[in-house]
């Protein structure tokens, strides 16, 4: 593999206010849109928690073939979907029946060949491969599609997570941002590296990654070399439903490791699974985060319950101000500011506060 290296650019916009609201008891910040300060900090928070205080050289090696250790940055995270693999093709399951591989030069699984996952249990689950598709072209000296299908002769268990991909509508915010990015090489090290596009290039089929040059995250990367090829890049995405991790491409090139925007190539990915005739809801890919969608035709409103400090301000009357933000089916509506409320309170004020 030849070596590439690429440089990029980090956007500022905007900061959208918090609103606080209480559903269901438990108290919740939210936000109607996205600024780039706060999608920087839901794709990098993890990571930067994660490795505060270590050294890369101990935390930097993940699992081996038996077990994670628990000295790793990345000990405890469900990556269950990528398979064991030493100086051999590392696969990735996005369904319970199907692995993503690159596909150049024929680095990937083979029908008939085996495919080891390890549990959060550190238990090894076996599965056979059965038939291998390849997206676009059938030569696999051709990188322009570089992804290939495998396919297991039966399902995984539900101890074994297959991993989303990140939506197309989503992958601006993920590139543009230069979200880190966790590496899982062919030594099972937990690398970083940087997400990198190009405005404009957010329908590329190709995605780009380069080398992070500053504390914290330089002394956890490594550059891709020979026998690194279809490595896993992982987006770590923290928010209200805690840590998902998201697939968002596998190696292709040397260097900084970039390869198949797999976001890009969801459609064709979904069209090759159903092509082996698996159109079953359980091999549907999973996309996300799709936390703000765009709200057409409005839902429902759902109940919720807030807290509201009422101030006395005058004989028989009170005011407060506040911002509601209510939520259903991870659809988020905000209410403007409201004032002038009506006196009729919450808990009335004692004596000592007339």
């Amino acid at each position: 593999m030849g070596k590439t290296l690429f440089l990029g650019t980090l956007f500022f916009l905007g900061i959208y206010s918090f609103a606080s609201v209480k559903p269901n008891g438990q108290q919740r910040n939210l936000t109607g849109a996205f600024s780039a300060t706060e999608w920087f900090r839901r794709c990098s928070s993890e990571i930067n928690d994660r490795i505060a205080g270590k050294k890369a050289k101990e935390a930097i090696t993940w699992r081996n073939e038996n077990q994670y250790l628990p000295t790793s940055w990345a000990y405890g995270l469900n990556l269950t979907a990528v398979s064991i693999a030493r100086a051999s093709p590392r696969g990735v399951a996005v369904t319970p029946r199907h692995l993503l591989f690159t596909k150049h030069y024929g680095w990937h699984a083979w029908p008939g060949q085996t495919i080891k996952f390890l549990t959060l249990e550190n238990q090894v689950v076996s599965r056979v491969v059965d038939q291998v598709k390849y997206l676009g072209s059938a030569n696999n000296s051709n990188f322009e599609m570089d992804v290939a299908v495998v396919r297991l002769t039966e399902d995984l268990p539900p101890s074994i997570s297959p991993m989303k991909l990140v939506a197309r509508s989503e992958l601006a915010d993920v590139a543009k941002y230069s979200c880190p990015i966790l590496r899982i090489d062919q030594e099972n090290k937990a690398l970083i590296v940087l997400s990198d596009m190009f405005p404009g290039d957010f329908s590329s089929i190709h995605f780009s990654f380069f080398q992070p040059r500053t504390e914290p995250y330089a002394p956890f990367y490594e550059p891709m070399v020979l026998g690194d090829s279809t490595s896993s890049s992982i987006l770590l995405y923290k928010d209200l439903n805690g840590v998902t991790p998201f697939l968002v491409s596998q190696v292709t090139f040397g260097g900084a490791g970039s390869g198949p925007n797999l976001s890009t190539l969801a459609d064709d990915i979904q069209a090759t699974i159903d092509s082996f005739g698996d159109t079953e809801s359980q091999y549907r890919l999973g996309l996300g985060p799709g936390e703000f969608p765009t709200m057409n035709p409005s839902p429902p409103i759902p109940t919720c319950s807030l807290d509201v400090v009422y101030r006395k301000t005058g004989k028989g009357t009170g005011s407060c101000t506040f911002n509601l933000a209510i939520t259903n089916n991870n659809i988020i509506r905000i209410v403007q500011s409201v004032s002038s409320v009506p006196r009729k309170v919450i808990a009335q004020p004692s004596e000592k506060q007339r």
